[in-house]
């Protein structure tokens, strides 16, 4: 069996439009990596549990290695630090980036516009 710690770090945004969010997560397997996605964001506890699973399937299926002899050697186990509190991290900043996004779109004058299209662009979550 192979065990996999893997760390993420760091969330942020990249683009966005008025319906969807091009988000980044970055995270250490030792290795950096990065996962982007595009999301339109409508449950992000759901979300935000979906993307650790996912990061999980694709370390999963990256450090499997079958000898086609002993099947137990080739499971892998990951393992996320603080999946938890990673997920609540994860479902609060989509919440935050979604308040945003309807502030945004609910804008009705100019003041501040683009102001509020920069915090936007450049919200991060470090962990």
């Amino acid at each position: 069996m192979k065990l996999i710690n893997v760390s993420v770090k760091e969330f942020s945004i990249s683009r966005f439009t008025v319906d969807k969010i091009d988000l980044n997560i970055y995270y250490e397997d030792p290795d950096q990596k990065i996962l982007k996605r595009s999301l339109i964001i409508e449950d992000p506890k759901q979300h935000a549990v979906n993307l650790i699973k996912e990061i999980r399937t694709i370390e999963q299926n990256n450090n499997f290695e079958f000898d086609g002899e002993k099947p137990m050697d080739s499971y892998v186990h990951v393992i996320i630090e603080n999946e938890e509190g990673t997920i609540k991290a994860l479902s609060n900043f989509l919440k935050s980036v979604h308040s945003k996004v309807i502030e945004i779109k609910n804008k009705k004058n100019a003041d501040n516009y683009l102001q509020l299209i920069n915090e936007l662009l450049t919200m991060k979550k470090r962990l």
